[in-house]
């Protein structure tokens, strides 16, 4: 949640349209948690909740590959490359220095 917007809950990419403490897309948002007000604090966290528990199952448990998933998109291009290093990503490498810093 702090790499993604700082903890503002009013935060909104430019770019994608991302929204809220966990930067969800509208459209993820929408077909994870059609019922859950994904845009108040409450139910972005919960939503992003959701989507993350999702993508470190399809990861099989793999933390960084579910932050890729997660910062990327589980069907990134990325993904495909014979060189790509989950370990290595930009993001995974932030994240994973936050929670060490954490811990």
């Amino acid at each position: 949640m702090y790499v993604e917007s700082k903890g503002n809950p009013n935060a909104v990419n430019p770019n994608d349209g991302s929204r809220g403490l966990m930067q969800l897309q509208p459209d993820t948002a929408r077909g994870y948690c059609p019922e859950l007000d994904w845009e108040s604090a409450h139910g972005n966290i919960l939503c992003g909740a959701r989507v993350a528990s999702d993508y470190r199952r399809k990861a099989r448990g793999n933390q960084n590959l579910a932050l890729v998933y997660w910062n990327a998109g589980p069907y990134s291009k990325i993904l495909a490359r014979p060189s790509f290093d989950p370990d290595r990503f930009a993001f995974t490498v932030k994240v994973n220095r936050i929670l060490a810093q954490l811990s």
